[in-house]
């Protein structure tokens, strides 16, 4: 049960980091520029961010399996 329950964590966590890249590319990136942010650290922050999520997800890839069934 703890494996079942450690392998949705992490599926979960993909789906939050896919999310969180999303945001940072098409969102907080984008309007940072646009509204001309005058703090160059932060928006440096959020490029190293999405990249390494990037590099993350270019490294590893969630798959699923299906299960062997148990006998009864």
């Amino acid at each position: 049960m703890a494996d079942r329950e450690s392998n949705l964590q992490i599926a979960m966590l993909w789906v939050a980091l896919k999310d969180i890249k999303g945001r940072i590319d098409n969102e907080a990136i984008p309007l940072g520029m646009h509204l001309g942010l005058e703090d160059p650290e932060l928006m440096q922050a959020l490029e190293t961010l999405s990249e390494r999520i990037g590099i993350h997800f270019g490294s590893w890839r969630l798959v699923a399996e299906p299960c062997k069934k148990k006998k009864r």
